[in-house]
């Protein structure tokens, strides 16, 4: 890692990129590196070159300016495929009105020069939604001709001070998060939209004093929070700064209306008695925005020392924290039809333990939780996989960025809590688990069909899986025999201290008792770790100045952590810049 934690060299520049403690880099390398001591793997399966990568990536660029894709020729078809997208991202990103865009898309048909935004809407949303339903269903859809073609008209669209354009933004972010092969920046988009935003006032309630229409009030307000909403969720899984700080902004819900109940002078809000509908879901989902907002600013602030014109400092990080676990399940069972288990409501469950996972594992603010912090974290990931895996199974997993995330960090974070708590490995049942994370590598395989590094990330995860349960196995086998060199479990709070060598040497697989990480590696890495990940800090000791040369151990061997997060953040669109 260039001997800088948090600073990760990417091969699409020339600096290295800063990656925070919120999203996960942290336990790829405490977990690769106690994994890396414990047995020799095969190395060339798991350090893959990403040079012919990038070269076969330069020429799927070069070749998808040379196609565009019209519409089709069936106007239907064109509205058929068009409302997959309002089913599937619309659901959580309502930043559209669909009737309004079933409109666009009539214009389309009879205009002979359309509107700039007009025909990059059409087009963006139908190559969003073919996208998705092409990887679904394992059929071809010209998905990157349409978004070609939508690319033509972009420079046309007018950007600022506009609503429209906007939401033309926003549909970028969206397929750049979907769409790995077009090196879209979404860290610069979402800033761009966080800009729009201010700009037009969108974080203000201000439409009191303005001739504004309900629609356009009501869309307004729904553009706002779905840029709060993706800002919380990106920064999250990168690790960096919030864009815009919550006391900033007004933070109104939109209201609960149907898009087909939004009219142009009328609202019609959803009656109790009426079944929940897309928005129901979405202000929902803006509410748990909030809680990982408020997340993100006391668990995994940089500067643990608050000015004096900030808000009153947390006291106690235990009481905040049990609070917010109180809250956060509340959310979740206030989530409107849960006995449905239908696609919106699965979704919200997995951003539940996402963000649960979030709260319980080690962060800046919390750097030693307790033993039933981490039996909750284990829970709460290892339900994320299976929702995940459920979702595969039914053919409803819509593959993107945030979703190899979440399964390669949930599968992680579950790693480091059965490695580094022992009262989570002895109450793990071994089935369970190698179906659990086979479900996780199932799903990483058909990802690794759309995104080259998710392949790398499944054999890195397999390598983990053999490893942990070779562990278990022979810990099992002991249990049953003398009970020697056997961790105990304990109630109590679980300190790095503690993880002394014969704990470590417990944590060997069968036969290979040859090499273990030593105490003072483990201590120093949460040494660095506790001291909020500031890059550069000079904290591990004289003993570790050399295995923590990326040519000679800590950080390199099979279990190669630049080669995992190039591959997690690098080969993806997030980060291609």
């Amino acid at each position: 890692m260039a001997h800088q934690i948090g600073l990760v060299s990417l091969p699409n520049g020339d600096d290295p990129r800063y990656i925070g403690p919120s999203s996960g880099h942290f336990f790829t390398q405490l977990v690769c590196t106690v994994s890396a001591h414990t047995k020799t793997a095969n190395p060339m399966r798991l350090g893959v070159n990403n040079a012919t990568l990038q070269r076969d990536s330069a020429l799927t660029e070069r070749l998808l300016r040379d196609i565009q894709t019209p519409l089709p020729s069936s106007k239907e078809t064109t509205q058929e495929l068009t409302k997959t997208y309002f089913k599937t991202v619309h659901q959580h990103s309502p930043f559209l009105h669909e009737p309004t865009h079933m409109k666009l898309i009539e214009e389309m048909y009879t205009m002979h020069e359309p509107d700039p935004v007009v025909a990059f809407q059409v087009y963006m949303v139908l190559a969003i939604a073919s996208v998705t339903l092409s990887r679904r269903d394992r059929i071809v859809l010209p998905s990157e001709g349409w978004y070609t073609m939508a690319i033509s008209y972009f420079e046309k669209v007018p950007l600022e001070s506009s609503t429209r354009g906007l939401q033309c933004l926003l549909l970028l972010y969206i397929w750049g998060m979907h769409s790995p092969s077009t090196k879209l920046n979404v860290w610069y988009l979402n800033y761009q939209c966080i800009a729009m935003v201010v700009d037009l006032g969108l974080q203000r309630d201000v439409t009191a004093t303005l001739a504004i229409s309900p629609i356009d009030q009501e869309m307004r307000t729904r553009i706002f929070w779905v840029v709060y909403s993706l800002d919380r969720s990106l920064c999250t899984m990168m690790g960096r700064p919030i864009g815009l700080r919550d006391e900033a902004c007004d933070l109104r819900l939109p209201a609960d209306v149907d898009d087909r109940d939004l009219a142009r002078d009328s609202i019609k809000r959803r009656p109790e008695d009426e079944p929940p509908n897309h928005m129901t879901y979405g202000i929902h989902m803006f509410k748990l925005a909030k809680l990982n907002s408020e997340m993100k600013y006391i668990l995994h602030s940089i500067s643990r020392d608050t000015p004096a014109y900030a808000y009153p400092a947390i006291r106690c990080m235990n009481t905040w924290q049990r609070d917010m676990a109180s809250r956060l399940d509340q959310w979740a069972a206030d989530t409107p039809n849960r006995s449905t288990r239908d696609y919106a409501v699965k979704l919200c469950e997995v951003r539940y333990h996402v963000l649960k996972t979030l709260l319980l594992r080690p962060s800046p603010g919390i750097p030693q939780p307790s033993s039933d912090d981490l039996r909750g974290c284990y829970k709460s990931a290892i339900s994320a996989v299976r929702l995940y895996h459920e979702l595969y199974i039914e053919n409803s997993l819509v593959f993107s960025w945030a979703c190899y995330h979440s399964i390669m960090m949930s599968s992680v974070t579950a790693f480091f809590c059965i490695w580094t708590c022992p009262a989570v490995a002895q109450d793990t049942v071994l089935d369970e688990l190698v179906s659990d994370l086979r479900a996780a590598s199932n799903i990483l395989s058909a990802t690794g069909e759309h995104w080259p590094g998710a392949k790398r990330s499944r054999d890195i995860l397999d390598e983990l899986s053999h490893r942990t349960i070779s562990w278990m196995m022979d810990r099992k086998n002991r249990d049953n025999g003398e009970n020697q060199n056997v961790v105990p479990a304990r109630n109590g709070d679980i300190s790095w201290s503690d993880l002394n060598e014969n704990t470590l040497t417990g944590l060997q697989p069968t036969g290979d008792t040859s090499a273990h990480l030593q105490t003072n590696e483990l201590e120093a890495l949460m040494q660095q770790y506790s001291r909020n990940w500031t890059p550069g800090l000079d904290l591990l000791p004289p003993s570790l100045d050399q295995v923590s040369d990326p040519n000679t151990g800590l950080w390199t061997g099979d279990m190669n952590t630049d080669m995992f997060l190039q591959d997690l953040f690098d080969g993806l669109a997030p980060m291609s810049f």
